[in-house]
């Protein structure tokens, strides 16, 4: 827990973890028969498959596909009107903190890169030297907001959508 001396208020994080992807068939499914329709497996696991376990894009998958229907058109609606959402969030997200670099990040990790060839890549595309505890901090504030995560000395971006929208 974390006190935020102005206010003398706690602060607590909770992670929220994608669903495996069973585990994201069976939100619909259970999602889908509460609303009294019972799913078309093929197109749930298309959808599983494009929004990879993220609850929120699940759920508003879910949500447009009640109003409009379970099909491929749906899934490639929601995947258009969420990468815009998620590239808005990314681009409030740089606007707040005045570095354009954030977005060459981005790029760099599209498909997974460490962080010597993020540095290289940035370096390349800015035509200026990096320093190397100003990469350190760049990477922690998208890791800290979620945009970026990292495994195995490899940074990539987790959400599908963001993915799919750079």
């Amino acid at each position: 827990m974390t006190l935020h001396p102005p206010y003398g208020r706690y602060m607590e994080e909770i992670e929220l973890k994608p669903l495996t992807r069973e585990q994201s068939l069976e939100f619909l499914r259970i999602g889908f028969r509460q609303a009294g329709i019972e799913p078309n497996e093929e197109i749930l696991a298309k959808a599983v498959d494009r929004l990879n376990g993220i609850i929120g894009w699940l759920s508003y998958f879910g949500l447009i596909a009640l109003r409009e229907g379970l099909s491929d058109e749906t899934i490639m609606k929601v995947l258009e009107k969420a990468s815009k959402l998620a590239l808005e969030e990314l681009h409030n997200f740089v606007r707040l903190r005045g570095s354009r670099r954030y977005l060459e990040i981005m790029k760099a990790v599209k498909d997974g890169a460490t962080w010597s060839e993020i540095k290289r890549y940035l370096e390349l595309k800015t035509g200026e030297k990096i320093y190397s505890s100003a990469l350190s901090r760049l990477l922690q504030n998208l890791m800290d907001s979620g945009f970026i995560a990292k495994k195995n000395n490899m940074y990539y971006i987790p959400d599908p959508v963001l993915r799919y929208a750079l």
